[in-house]
């Protein structure tokens, strides 16, 4: 049995060592965002909010209302780790997706789906604090 563990673990530094530095801290930030859970409360007047970008089916093409100080929560957890949003594979650590053009482009197109830190105005940007910091 130990001589097992040793392999795996010889096996995983072997791979890491070979993996970009960026995607590690990118992939790591995905499924343990410093930020699980956020709250926010809505604009002081009465709004409509945009329509749905169509990763989920909406039942009807009526604008969602939203009413004026309504408190909204989000869970960057949930949607980092969303099947529908990162594939299949959302739950496992594959830093090699943050190199992948073709997960890169679905990424870029929306950039929402990737919050570790939350978002707005005051975000901490890991494309370059981050970077700076090793």
């Amino acid at each position: 049995m130990k001589y097992r563990k040793s392999i795996a673990i010889a096996r995983f530094k072997s791979r890491l060592i070979h993996l970009p530095v960026r995607g590690v801290i990118n992939e790591t930030l995905r499924l343990f965002p410093p930020v699980p859970l956020n709250v926010r409360e809505s604009r002081s007047t009465s709004f409509s909010l945009p329509r749905s970008d169509g990763t989920y089916k909406v039942p009807s093409e009526v604008p969602l209302y939203m009413p004026a100080k309504t408190t909204i929560m989000y869970f960057p957890l949930l949607t980092q780790r969303n099947q529908r949003l990162w594939g299949e594979d959302a739950e496992e650590f594959d830093p090699e997706r943050w190199i992948d053009p073709q997960r890169l482009t679905k990424f870029t197109a929306n950039p929402t789906m990737y919050t570790p830190f939350s978002a707005g105005p005051r975000i901490v940007s890991t494309s370059t604090s981050s970077a700076h910091s090793f």
